[in-house]
């Protein structure tokens, strides 16, 4: 018997089976510059490349999209702070203003002592907490030009309030402007909120 051209001998045994080749074929390298091989790696390169550039625009992309998500929360926060600190600030400016209408018709009436600086401790609380909330509402403005409209309406605010320390009262066409100008605020506030945290 042979395999392919060598010859060798087979014996049919019960247990064991013995091969002895005795003589091997040369074998014979003859190939050009492997091209298949080089096609193939460039090949798996490109693919590499493209499924690395895929990954990483993938990457880039949702890093934007957090950053932009963490900005838009960031955004709706601050809009919440401000329309607290606001509705607190015109609360305050109108519990003032009543309380200050009321301590002049029921309390004592010396306006000499306003004039020099001096509250009465009734009036102080509420002079307080009205500083209070314009101090946090100014701290949560930015220093732009939609801020500096927000600013302006408050100091329109407190303008309108001074009215009421000067005479101890609002006449009617007083408290028209306090209440119109304690609505062009919490207009300011929605404004500023749409034109800057949107």
């Amino acid at each position: 018997m042979t395999w392919q051209n060598v010859p060798y001998a087979f014996e049919k045994t019960t247990g064991e089976l013995t091969l002895v080749i005795e003589k091997l074929p040369p074998i014979e390298i003859s190939s050009s510059f492997p091209f298949e091989t080089l096609i193939t790696a460039l090949a798996g390169v490109i693919a590499a490349g493209i499924t690395g550039w895929v990954a990483y625009r993938a990457i880039k992309e949702n890093f934007a999209l957090a950053t932009l998500q963490a900005h838009l929360n960031t955004n709706k926060e601050l809009a919440q702070q401000i329309r607290f600190a606001g509705a607190e600030h015109v609360t305050d400016v109108i519990m003032l203003a009543s309380t200050f209408e009321q301590w002049h018709l029921v309390g004592n009436k010396n306006m000499d002592i306003l004039a020099k600086g001096v509250f009465p401790e009734e009036i102080q609380v509420p002079i307080k907490a009205a500083e209070i909330s314009k101090n946090k509402l100014l701290l949560l403005i930015r220093p732009d030009e939609e801020g500096c409209k927000l600013i302006t309406l408050t100091a329109d605010l407190q303008k309108a309030l001074k009215v009421c320390f000067t005479k101890g009262y609002f006449t009617p066409e007083e408290k028209k402007s306090f209440i119109d100008a304690q609505n062009a605020f919490i207009f300011g506030c929605h404004e500023y909120i749409n034109q800057s945290l949107s």
